[in-house]
């Protein structure tokens, strides 16, 4: 369901886009020189591509760069990034669903969650943006996953994740 649903997002809405505000197209940018930095093996200039970024935290270009590396740069590679992250926001969303939910109505909850998450406009909006919403997003879920369990290794992640967020 959420393939099918991230195929149709991408060709209903990415595709047919052109090319991002300047928002998207800044932080793109970002991405295109941490990824010729690390193409070219050059640690100087991927200490500046890394360090220049003022407005934003730098991890956001440092996938962008990896998506790059395994797609080619394009708009469209950087759109993808937000996708996968739209994608992985559902999941954990529906993973939360299942753990906040009583043992008698899990399947209730992950419906209703996958409805909800499936059908939110702006989750549509900036899942083919170039943007840090999505990673936001994902890395915010991620965080109150970690920190709903019990274990110590759940209390460590939770601590890596909060400044990461």
């Amino acid at each position: 369901m959420i393939l099918l649903s991230g195929v149709c997002i991408h060709y209903g809405l990415s595709a047919s886009q052109g090319p991002p505000t300047w928002d998207g197209a800044e932080h793109s940018l970002y991405g295109l020189r941490v990824y010729q930095a690390v193409a070219a093996r050059d640690m100087a200039a991927f200490t500046t591509a890394t360090t220049s970024q003022n407005l934003w935290p730098f991890l956001h270009s440092w996938a962008l760069a990896f998506i790059f590396l395994l797609t080619g740069p394009t708009f469209a590679a950087a759109r993808l990034l937000s996708l996968l992250l739209w994608a992985g926001t559902v999941i954990v969303t529906l993973k939360m669903a299942a753990l906040c939910a009583t043992k008698n109505s899990v399947r209730e909850a992950v419906m209703i969650a996958l409805i909800l998450s499936l059908t939110s406009p702006m989750m549509m909006l900036y899942s083919v943006q170039p943007m840090l919403e999505m990673q936001g997003a994902f890395l915010t879920m991620l965080t109150l996953l970690a920190a709903s369990g019990q274990k110590r290794s759940s209390r460590m992640l939770t601590g890596i994740l909060l400044p990461i967020t």
